[in-house]
């Protein structure tokens, strides 16, 4: 009896051991842990969904970059072109101009060598009507008056038409030169307008007809002294 009272009595008063409170704090470990893991994974889906919304941003912006940088590889082979086809057109023109240069050259020789060669004509033909021939009858001088004159009036269409012909070599030289300022000043212009290549309008520069000089083998005048004893010169 006295046994089972101590026994009671140190079982009531022995101390709690400390495995009586080891599944309470393993359980609030536990909680952390899960706490801690899914706010890491709350976190994670968060930064994964913005760097997923960074990424599409930068694509669009790559893509965005691609279709200028296309466009303006657009623009400058317009532009490049443009200038190959000025470029050409310059040359062209330059080319031409120096040709009517060369014929317009050639023209005034030939219409200055023509002036002289009227002049000694008018000049004979004034001697001619001054001086009395002898042996010469009224009806030779008058036959030799009359090629004279025939000669001097053709002499004077070929002045004219070399003179005509001047004027229009000089008109064509100042239309191209008129023209290439204008290509210079449009290659120019196109070149400034970076922002608005893609709309320019190229006029492309066409060559004119070149105002060649007419053959004029058929009608030049050589004067060779056929009745040297009259002094008459005649007209082949």
């Amino acid at each position: 009896m006295a046994s089972d009272t101590f026994n009671s009595t140190s079982m009531e008063n022995a101390p709690l051991s400390r495995g009586t409170f080891q599944p309470k704090s393993y359980g609030l470990s536990i909680s952390e842990l899960i706490q801690n893991f899914l706010d890491r994974e709350r976190n994670s889906s968060l930064y994964k969904s913005n760097l997923e919304v960074r990424i599409a941003h930068e694509c669009a912006s790559l893509q965005e970059e691609r279709c200028i940088r296309t466009q303006l590889e657009q623009q400058l082979a317009q532009l490049q072109w443009t200038k190959s086809q000025l470029e050409f057109a310059n040359r062209n023109s330059q080319e031409e101009i120096d040709f009517l240069r060369k014929e317009l050259s050639l023209e005034k020789e030939k219409s200055e060598d023509l002036g002289s060669r009227l002049a000694t004509t008018l000049t004979l033909h004034e001697t001619l009507q001054k001086s009395n021939l002898d042996g010469t009858t009224v009806e030779d001088r008058s036959v030799h008056e009359f090629q004279l004159l025939l000669q001097i009036q053709r002499q004077q269409e070929l002045i004219t038409e070399l003179q005509i012909l001047n004027q229009a070599h000089e008109t064509t030289i100042n239309t191209l030169q008129a023209t290439l300022k204008d290509a210079v000043g449009a290659f120019s212009c196109s070149y400034c307008s970076g922002s608005d290549c893609s709309g320019t309008v190229v006029h492309t520069l066409t060559n004119d007809e070149s105002l060649c000089p007419q053959d004029l083998k058929d009608k030049d005048v050589s004067l060779s002294p056929r009745n040297k004893e009259s002094g008459t010169w005649y007209e082949e």
